[in-house]
């Protein structure tokens, strides 16, 4: 089964990409036949991994084969100076062509194993949390987990600060609530709660988070509720950016 944590196929074209970058230098600064012939085969090498695992048509795309191997021929006969041309092709054109329409194929496909999800963007807190789970196709799990996570950490502080346990929705509010009760001065803060503005993002964020807690934590954590890999990566890019924000003032 494929895995969802690297598109292999993106993986590969990157790397691809940097082998032809590399004999490219090796044309500019004009070395031997011998030494393109060697930076050639580890391009090869790469390409033939392309081909086991890139769609056909893909690979069609552009002009990535039929340069390659111009650029194949053409060294084998000792003649670099008449594919210049070829690897130029392929660094600046060939290579990037076939991941565009890639990419372009991966949003529309609708099998599972075959999607991109990009965890680099992901706080590295729910990414170590959800990750795992998500690559298991645990996907219900994977986002019940990141919001317990956020859950546990905020209780925790909220724990060493008033000394008494609070949970969920109700912790939420207790520990992000700015009013007039409190001289808008919250037990932690969400944003700068000196002005009428940071007060309004302040409620904004404590709402966010109160009902991520009652409408997405604790329905996964009471019935079993099925969620696919797209609506579970929505969830867990909000359970990122509520880390964020958790951290950026706190």
């Amino acid at each position: 089964m494929q895995t969802l944590k690297n598109n292999k196929i993106i993986d590969q074209l990157r790397i691809l990409l940097s082998s032809a970058i590399t004999l490219k230098e090796k044309f500019d600064t004009r070395e031997s036949v011998e030494v393109l012939q060697a930076y050639l085969d580890i391009y090869l090498r790469e390409l033939d991994v392309l081909t086991k695992i890139c769609p056909n048509e893909l690979l069609k795309k552009g002009n990535l084969l039929r340069h390659s191997d111009w650029l194949n021929n053409y060294i084998l006969k000792g003649q670099p100076q008449n594919c210049y041309k070829d690897i130029q092709d392929l660094c600046h054109t060939d290579i990037l062509l076939v991941e565009e329409y890639y990419l372009h194929y991966l949003a529309d496909t609708k099998e599972v194993s075959e999607k991109y999800y990009d965890w680099q963007n992901i706080h590295p807190v729910i990414q170590q949390i959800a990750n795992p789970r998500f690559e298991s196709y645990h996907f219900a799990d994977a986002v019940e987990a990141s919001f317990k996570e956020i859950n546990d950490i905020i209780k925790k502080a909220y724990i060493n600060k008033k000394g008494m346990e609070e949970d969920g929705d109700s912790l939420m509010r207790k520990a992000f609530s700015t009013s007039k009760n409190n001289n808008y001065n919250p037990l932690f803060s969400l944003a700068d709660n000196s002005t009428e503005t940071g007060r309004n993002i302040q409620q904004g964020y404590m709402d966010i988070f109160a009902g991520s807690m009652k409408g997405i934590r604790n329905p996964k954590a009471h019935a079993n509720i099925d969620v696919g890999p797209d609506e579970a990566w929505e969830m867990l890019v909000l359970a990122s950016h509520l880390m964020r924000i958790w951290e950026k003032y706190n």
